[in-house]
């Protein structure tokens, strides 16, 4: 009777169990129940042999030399030239840089003009820097007086985006022919606020920033600003808290000096009886030049 292959696959197995218990033992098989004699190995400065390429982790890296001595072997390793500590601590501390001459400021900045940069950098820098900003304006929104202001804006410059600072302005004003025509016409005297100065406290943020061709060769900078603040309105009847908003534009001269067009908003509250109060407001076109402290600045690169 044939067996069945299930019958002969046990039989197969059964054979090869039984030749491999017979089998006795070689001189080269690897013995578990014995410990592996201590190969040695060779240290850094030594000759060569196999043992050297073995990485011993309980041994630490030698990070004072990479030389070792000159074995063939590359024994137990030393720190790669890129991970060492460079002679006298590291990186070089900022304090203790050397300033540069006059005639090697130069030269860095003729050598930085004939760079070609893909992505070209601001030409004026502005972190860290005061402004001082004096202007004059017009009144745009009054048709019953005129009145001209001087004045000046201080701010300082957190980072090249954002500024807080400090505003102040002297107000001379007159009637308007329109206000003469009401009194004339209707004798009637109009009620009229008119400012003699005011001061404010303002933080200011540059969203735009761009470059303008002038003529098809030059080149001038600019960016846009808003401001925004509260502060203090003395007009000829009373004192009054007023909210400021404004916006404006810097045209880049030289490294710093700037020539600015600016807006200014005002409204404010003001009382021209016991039981009669107005909200009212102010409109400034203003033209000036700001001036910047320190004169100049040096740009920062990754090394």
């Amino acid at each position: 009777m044939p067996l069945s292959r299930p019958s002969q696959a046990l039989i197969s197995l059964c054979a090869l169990a039984t030749l491999s218990l017979a089998t006795p033992a070689h001189a080269d098989d690897y013995d578990f129940t014995e410990e592996t004699a201590e190969q040695p190995t060779g240290d850094g400065g030594g000759g060569g042999g196999g043992s050297g390429d073995d990485f011993e982790f309980d041994t630490p890296l030698d990070t004072s030399d990479t030389g070792g001595g000159g074995g063939g072997g590359g024994g137990g390793g030393g720190t790669p030239s890129f991970l060492q500590a460079t002679q006298g601590g590291g990186v070089e501390e900022e304090s203790q840089r050397r300033p540069l001459t006059p005639e090697e400021l130069a030269a860095l900045r003729a050598a930085e003009a004939e760079r070609v940069w893909v992505l070209q950098r601001r030409p004026f820098l502005k972190k860290h820097r005061l402004e001082l900003a004096p202007m004059a304006g017009l009144n745009a929104n009054d048709p019953l007086i005129h009145f001209a202001t001087v004045g000046a804006d201080l701010n300082y410059f957190l980072n090249e985006e954002m500024a807080i600072g400090l505003r102040g302005s002297y107000t001379l004003n007159v009637e308007t022919s329109s206000f003469d025509e009401v009194v004339q016409e209707y004798s009637v005297f109009p009620k009229i606020s008119r400012p003699i100065w005011s001061g404010s406290a303002n933080f200011q943020y540059t969203p735009l920033y761009g470059k303008l061709a002038v003529f098809g060769s030059w080149i001038l900078p600019w960016e846009l600003y808003t401001r925004a603040g509260v502060g203090w309105l003395q007009t000829f009847i009373d004192g009054r808290v007023f909210v400021t908003a404004g916006a404006g534009q810097r045209y880049f001269m030289n490294r710093w000096m700037t020539f600015n067009l600016d807006l200014n908003y005002q409204i404010f509250q003001e009382t021209f009886g016991p039981d009669e109060s107005v909200l009212l407001n102010n409109l400034v076109f203003s033209v000036g030049m700001s001036f910047y402290l320190p004169t100049d600045f040096e740009y920062r690169e990754l090394r």
